[in-house]
């Protein structure tokens, strides 16, 4: 296992080659060479500027004490010259040109006709000189009069030394001040950078395939803050880690050619399989198709029982108003002959008329009121098997749509003694399809009829719903002999009936899931207490109600 956490042999043998190549070819040679480039550069623009400033200084200096030698001796010179008194004027000359740097002086006397030269002082030099000349004038009787003329020469020499003597130190200085500092860079970034660079390298160097490598941590002090180098550290153990996993992956990969080849092998051998499989799943195609229908003739047939179910309730509802009625009849044609014998014999009595008006009334009123009766339930029973056809919405109420169907179903109700409460809200109209709710309806009860009441009698059945947030929630709950988990979870299997030697079949709930969950795409629960109860609860959401 190789560490590069701590500074080994072998790192300082790293960090020595570092710094050769530093010195060779790497980035601190280059770093070097930068830092001379550029502070040569800006030390010879910084020079440049200072001498030419100091140049500049120089010869307003040297202006200055032209002006200086003028002012101090102008008047004196110009009375000397006015009063004629060259010994005075000579001194004058000899105490100008005495002054340092001066290295000519010549004095004239000037008038409107003509000039002499009064005083001559001058050194021959090679060297360059500035020049400057001034004319004199004297003040007599308010009038200036110009009387001679001064020239004097100063010598350039002084300050072009001065500035070579500045140049010479400023050179010396940024030399110096550049080296040093190029230096303490190179050594920092070689101690900062460099080293580390090298370890990182070396670090690339030893990944393998055969042998693990730990993690790199460069032997530098910690930090609160992340830099670059520790960002490239986090870099190569994430690279490390990759060609690691590359290296695993490949190793499965060699494995998985293997198992893939093997595979390979087996899926010739399926192939031959899933062929005769492909047959024999035509076959079962077939068998499946008749099963559906079969199924759906059985759901057919249920439903046609349901309605013979109903034709049978109806038919015995209809016993009762119509017998009645056709008795009703029978006694008023009776009634009727009686009253005509009476008639012919001259023998009718105002009572027995009164109360033969008195019977006809009340028997016309039992005779509309039985086949009014009779009408209802007929109505019902039509509204019902229309319905087992009709897929079109409408707008309905509730509790009347309840109702009609009750009218249909009560008579097989009666033998138990068996109440059917609705207690459905009678303000509730909704747009939905109601022939769906009477099938519901029917096979729900007739379902409680023939499981929840079995060998009982005078139970009662209670409807309730609510309508709320765009959700009708529609309840049928029994008190008879409840269900078991186990038969709750196979309530709405198709063909699972508890009841097949008595002729059921096993599909009126499951139609019931179907047209709840399909039809009208909602959701029923059952609840049970085995002994005590089941509740019935159906949720229809996006209902359209008014």
């Amino acid at each position: 296992m190789q560490h590069a956490s701590s500074i080994s042999p072998t790192n300082s043998v790293g960090i020595l080659q570092s710094i050769h190549l530093s010195h060779k070819k790497g980035l601190g040679r280059k770093l070097l060479i930068a830092v001379l480039v550029i502070s040569s550069i800006f030390t010879c623009v910084q020079v440049t500027y200072q001498l030419y400033t100091d140049y500049l200084l120089g010869l307003d200096e040297i202006e200055r004490r032209f002006e200086q030698i003028f002012t101090s001796n102008h008047n004196s010179l110009s009375r000397s010259i006015w009063d004629v008194d060259n010994e005075e004027t000579l001194i004058i000359g000899e105490g100008i040109y005495s002054l340092p740097h001066v290295v000519s002086v010549i004095i004239k006397e000037k008038s409107k006709t003509d000039q002499r030269e009064l005083v001559n002082f001058n050194t021959q030099i090679n060297d360059d000189v500035k020049h400057r000349q001034f004319d004199l004038f004297f003040l007599h009787n308010q009038e200036s009069h110009l009387i001679g003329e001064l020239q004097i020469k100063i010598n350039l020499s002084p300050l072009y030394n001065d500035l070579i003597d500045k140049l010479t130190f400023i050179l010396i200085f940024q030399i110096i001040k550049t080296f040093s500092v190029s230096i303490l860079i190179f050594t920092t970034f070689h101690y900062l950078v460099t080293q580390h660079l090298m370890a990182m390298a070396n670090y690339s160097k030893s990944f393998s395939k055969d042998q693990e490598v730990d993690e790199l941590k460069l032997n530098r002090k910690p930090s609160k803050n992340s830099d670059e180098l520790d960002e490239m550290v986090k870099a190569l153990n994430i690279a490390k880690n990759n060609v690691e996993n590359v290296i695993k992956y490949n190793n499965k990969s060699i494995k998985l050619e293997e198992e893939l080849n093997q595979q390979k092998i087996k899926d010739e051998l399926n192939l031959s399989h899933r062929l005769q499989m492909e047959k024999k799943n035509g076959e079962l195609e077939k068998t499946i198709s008749q099963l559906k229908d079969t199924q759906e003739k059985l759901q057919q047939s249920e439903k046609m029982a349901l309605i013979g179910s109903m034709v049978s309730g109806v038919a015995h509802e209809l016993n009762t108003p119509i017998g009645t009625s056709i008795t009703a009849i029978s006694h008023l044609q009776k009634e009727s002959v009686h009253i005509a014998a009476l008639i012919e014999k001259n023998s009718l009595k105002k009572s027995a008329l009164t109360q033969f008006f008195q019977d006809h009334y009340d028997l016309g009123n039992s005779i509309l009121n039985n086949l009014n009766r009779a009408a209802g339930l007929i109505k019902s029973f039509k509204l019902v098997s229309a319905d087992q056809h009709e897929d079109i919405a409408s707008d309905f109420n509730l509790y009347e749509n309840l109702e009609d169907i009750l009218k249909t179903i009560r008579p097989s109700f009666v033998d138990k003694n068996i109440r059917i409460n609705n207690d459905l809200p009678m303000n509730i109209n909704v747009t939905s399809y109601p022939g769906v709710f009477y099938q519901i309806y029917t096979n729900l009860l007739n379902n409680v009829n023939l499981h929840a009441f079995e060998n009982d009698s005078n139970g009662e059945v209670t409807l309730n719903a609510v309508l709320a947030n765009n959700m009708l929630t529609l309840s049928i709950t029994d008190n008879g002999k409840g269900m078991s988990e186990d038969l709750i979870e196979k309530l709405f299997v198709p063909f699972f009936t508890t009841k097949r030697k008595e002729g059921a079949t096993g599909l009126g709930m499951c139609i019931v899931n179907a047209l709840v969950s399909e039809k009208l795409q909602g959701e029923i629960e059952v609840t049970s207490k085995l002994g005590c109860w089941t509740k019935f609860v159906i949720k229809i959401p996006n209902i359209i109600y008014d």
